[in-house]
């Protein structure tokens, strides 16, 4: 009989996006900056901020993919999970700091308006 032979095990993934290219679709998703601060959280908690990750998530997720090679790409240093920022005895206080951080967190991945109001840093702006 002959020796059992090892096959190597292949994991197909989807491609993901550059991470420009996915925070410029993004950037179009949600449309008009200015209204970005008086969006209704129920909104935009349901924005896919990184890929197979909505902005509500418990753990929000980096694509290792868009990290630098190394340790960087261990799932410890890919996730943010915004619970533990301090977390207020009250309730209410506790849920507006949550959305704080998430909205936050949303408004630091985005691309910045110059006075122009060009967005720099995103394909249009190339």
């Amino acid at each position: 009989m002959p020796p059992i032979q090892t096959t190597e095990a292949r994991v197909l993934r989807e491609v993901l996006p550059d991470r420009l290219e996915w925070r410029d679709a993004l950037m179009a998703q949600l449309g008009n900056y200015d209204e970005l601060a008086v969006r209704p959280w129920d909104e935009l908690r349901r924005v896919e901020f990184l890929p197979g990750c909505r902005l509500d998530a418990p753990v929000l997720t980096i694509p290792a993919e868009w990290m630098a090679a190394g340790t960087l790409r261990r799932d410890s240093a890919r996730q943010i999970i915004p619970a533990k920022a301090g977390v207020p005895s009250d309730p209410v206080q506790a849920a507006v700091r949550d959305e704080s951080i998430r909205r936050a967190l949303l408004a630091l991945f985005l691309p910045r308006i110059s006075s122009n109001t060009t967005p720099s840093n995103s394909i249009a702006a190339r």
